[in-house]
């Protein structure tokens, strides 16, 4: 579990730097990404990554996601914390995240990703 928690922290380090690059070499081909509403939508692998980030760096927009707590238990790794949303690099909100991480085979399987502030990405992003 060690190795799956480091390229999780990795994972938001990079997406924080805007370094997309660096999140498509910690992630594999069979990885799903689920979002809760109202972006709801399933992503599978790398394509559905670039897919799922390409709705949050359009106009000059992009999150930032910072975590404040990462537990494991059993096979699965909650990480909270807080996204920012920014356009040309300047914070227009905030609003607190909670997403599940689950783990198969040492590899990361599936990533279920929650914002708890529904108005603020409907705003921002559709």
């Amino acid at each position: 579990m060690s190795n799956v928690w480091k390229s999780i922290q990795d994972i938001y380090l990079a997406l924080e730097q805007g370094n997309t690059g660096k999140i498509m070499t910690l992630v594999d081909e069979e990885i799903l990404f689920k979002l809760d509403k109202p972006l709801g939508g399933t992503y599978k692998g790398r394509e559905g990554l670039l897919l799922l980030i390409g709705r949050f760096y359009q106009g000059g927009s992009r999150i930032s996601k910072h975590i404040v707590q990462m537990v494991s238990q059993d096979d699965r790794v909650m990480v909270s914390g807080n996204t920012q949303v920014l356009v040309n690099d300047e914070v227009i909100g905030e609003a607190p995240f909670a997403d599940v991480w689950i783990v198969e085979g040492g590899r990361i399987a599936e990533v279920q990703l929650f914002c708890l502030d529904t108005a603020l990405v409907s705003k921002c992003f559709l």
